[in-house]
């Protein structure tokens, strides 16, 4: 990636730099952006203003594979036949990078329409204790624009760890939370094939009809399930015990799937910007074939992917150009 940028400048900028001289430029960038992260976050919020026409925010959060260059345990399969010194550990482990997106939606035609997005994106750390701390500064400086009477939502995908995330924080306490309607319908997708088999007609004439009782009727959750409910006295053995995981998957979560609801008032009911994002800042990047990372390095890159996906780099630009100029005027 580097020595594709090195060309292109050859190409549109008459000048080529070494591919070394570019990346120290963007871990010098990286570095500085870490040491004033907090100082940044507040000199960007303070530019913008909530886009004209906000009706919703809508914040979610997911995670993200990341090949990191450091030893970690080996999770393929284990090799049929024995070899002389195998280790169970590797030189490169697969760790969740965090992202997370904070949405501001209008109406248009009586749909939802997403007019601004903003990006929080961290390398893989023990508890995420950076990016939750950036998270929801982003959230409270969000909160203190937005307009009285602009309806406030939470989106997950049902993971267990970030719902006991959103519970316990008191930011996200007046918020609404859904879960997001793709991954919902991929749990009614699942129970569709445990009651009538995988790629059968009647599975999707069920799975059809539900998807659209969900997304049009208000609270026909309570209705899919009884019908699951009256199936699994139909089934046996491992089907049956496939079925009953996905009637608790909805029966948990029932109260965060009234997704007719929203969409009556024009509010987003799927989390696809952060599941955008997740791969236009991270994967894009950092998984490309071959690619392992450092944190220190991958964290360079994806704090200035955010500031760029989030349409925040002419005000971070400015702003980092100042604080050079004035480190220079104190040297």
């Amino acid at each position: 990636m580097v020595v594709q940028t090195a060309c292109l400048l050859e190409k549109c900028a008459l000048f080529r730099p070494s591919p070394t001289t570019i990346k120290h430029m963007v871990s010098g960038t990286g570095e500085v952006i870490e040491e004033q992260k907090e100082a940044l976050a507040r000199q960007i919020q303070e530019d913008e203003q909530v886009p004209e026409g906000t009706q919703a925010v809508a914040i979610s959060l997911d995670r993200v594979n990341v090949l990191l260059s450091e030893r970690g345990k080996r999770k393929s399969r284990k090799a049929e036949r024995p070899r002389v010194g195998e280790s169970e550990s590797t030189r490169t482990a697969y760790r969740h990078a965090m992202v997370g997106n904070i949405s501001y939606y209008g109406k248009e035609e009586g749909q939802p329409k997403r007019l601004e997005s903003r990006y929080t994106a961290r390398m893989p750390q023990e508890k995420f204790l950076t990016f939750r701390k950036q998270l929801e500064q982003e959230i409270k400086a969000c909160f203190e624009q937005i307009a009285e009477g602009t309806t406030e939502l939470v989106m997950t995908d049902g993971h267990p760890g970030l719902e006991k995330y959103i519970r316990r924080n008191t930011l996200l306490k007046e918020c609404q939370i859904l879960i997001d309607f793709c991954h919902a319908m991929e749990h009614l997708s699942l129970a569709a094939e445990a009651i009538f088999g995988k790629s059968s007609d009647a599975a999707s004439k069920w799975f059809d009809k539900w998807r659209q009782l969900l997304s049009h009727r208000e609270h026909s959750i309570t209705g899919l399930y009884r019908s699951m409910k009256y199936y699994s006295t139909c089934l046996h053995d491992a089907r049956c015990d496939a079925l009953r995981k996905e009637m608790n998957y909805f029966k948990k979560r029932k109260a965060k799937m009234n997704y007719a609801y929203y969409r009556n008032r024009a509010l987003p009911i799927a989390s696809g910007p952060v599941e955008a994002a997740c791969k236009s800042i991270v994967k894009t990047r950092l998984c490309r074939s071959g690619m392992r990372w450092s944190r220190n390095g991958g964290q360079n890159v994806l704090n200035l992917r955010t500031y760029l996906k989030s349409g925040r780099w002419e005000s971070f630009w400015k702003h980092h150009r100042a604080d050079c100029y004035q480190n220079e005027l104190a040297a």
